[in-house]
């Protein structure tokens, strides 16, 4: 006898966009915290907008995240969430733009000395009801290059996989399996 069974898959209704970002924030988060309960962790995905400041040589810019993955005992960022009330096929390009500033800004505001995933950083980010995971690229010579101005070939390349629709428990499963995945890459120096 069954006694489990799977829901049956369901077409997903176009959602309207919703009014503010701190609804599709606040369930990342959730997700995000309940997956990381799953294991003992010296990590935290954290609500808390982080901020960090960006100084080149004669410019400068602030991002600010929506949430982030962090050490609970040094409080070392590694890795952020950025969240939006609509899909991101309205202002795709600001909404790239401030994704690479925040990733930038991260990289800059840590020591070199931060745990990275393969030479990557990690960003989680959501469109309504769709979450998709980037790893951007973070070779030496970029990182170099951002702190000092290096002249280098090297650019910021950013890798995204999604979406993981909200509304499937298998996308989900799948979704979880990641974030869980990269934790215990990390916890061993958070």
């Amino acid at each position: 006898m069954q006694r489990t069974t799977r829901a049956r898959r369901r077409r997903i209704l176009p959602l309207p966009d919703g009014e503010d970002e701190a609804t599709p924030n606040t369930v990342a988060l959730i997700l995000l915290q309940t997956v990381s309960h799953l294991t003992h962790s010296n990590l935290e995905w954290v609500l808390n907008r982080v901020h960090f400041k960006c100084q080149f040589h004669t410019m400068k810019f602030n991002a600010f995240t929506d949430g982030a993955l962090r050490s609970k005992q040094t409080r070392n960022i590694f890795a952020i969430v950025e969240a939006k009330k609509r899909l991101r096929t309205v202002d795709t390009e600001a909404i790239l733009t401030q994704e690479a500033c925040e990733v930038v800004g991260c990289v800059m505001d840590n020591s070199g000395e931060m745990a990275r995933f393969n030479e990557h950083f990690m960003l989680i980010f959501q469109d309504r009801h769709e979450l998709f995971i980037t790893f951007a690229s973070i070779e030496g010579a970029y990182e170099r290059h951002l702190r000092n101005g290096t002249d280098t070939d090297s650019f910021l390349v950013m890798k995204t996989y999604g979406p993981y629709h909200t509304g499937s428990c298998e996308e989900m499963d799948e979704f979880g399996q990641v974030i869980l995945g990269s934790m215990l890459i990390v916890d061993p120096v958070a």
